[in-house]
């Protein structure tokens, strides 16, 4: 093989890795807008019920972190090998740890519904949400999944015993919801920056 050939065949490895990560950040962007706009709803609801102004803003805020997200995720450059053996095992240990999270969350607001401790369901679905970033991180060698976990943990353990209204205040999923909008943001300026430049 050439040196011009090592170079071409160089150079294509890093431009699959780089849009595979651009392509990862956006997906992840989406999965933050969805989940962060449905703790901001919970957060309206809780503080001001139906209102119209404050849900619409709230939708308003995640439809435009989506679509956005989506549109990242699907530019025509960001076609990656979706086959390749390293993306498949990246694919089922993320599915396992959401089937993890996902699990641990039902068992949680079973056992908490049915209990003198009901109002906790909010800050015990924010640890576990948390928690779940942290092998995210690993997975996806992304650093800002850990301060979005810990950031997640955190609120959870601090919340009820600071805010008025204990473990059933609204600060709870107000704080979930801003911080995983922020994180999505994140995602979609890292994004961005992994998108690698097309060849002149």
């Amino acid at each position: 093989m050439s040196s011009d050939q090592h170079l071409e065949s160089g150079m294509a490895k890093i431009a699959d890795s780089g849009l595979s990560a651009s392509s990862s950040r956006a997906s992840g962007a989406m999965f933050f807008s969805v989940f962060g706009t449905a703790w901001l709803i919970w957060w309206c609801l809780e503080t001001y019920g139906a209102s119209f102004r404050v849900l619409a803003a709230i939708l308003a805020g995640g439809g435009f972190l989506f679509f956005l997200s989506l549109w990242m995720r699907l530019r025509p450059v960001l076609e990656e090998d979706s086959r390749s053996a390293q993306h498949i095992v990246t694919r089922r240990s993320l599915v396992a740890i959401n089937a993890i999270q996902w699990v641990a969350i039902i068992i949680t607001v079973n056992t908490l519904a049915n209990s003198n401790y009901r109002v906790w369901l909010a800050a015990a679905i924010i640890v576990i949400v948390g928690l779940h970033f942290l092998p995210l991180a690993v997975i996806f060698h992304y650093r800002v999944h850990y301060i979005t976990g810990l950031a997640l943990i955190l609120l959870a353990i601090v919340y009820p015993f600071v805010a008025v209204g204990g473990p059933a205040s609204a600060v709870g999923p107000l704080g979930a919801g801003i911080i995983l909008w922020l994180s999505s943001i994140a995602a979609l300026f890292a994004s961005v920056r992994t998108v690698p430049a097309r060849p002149m």
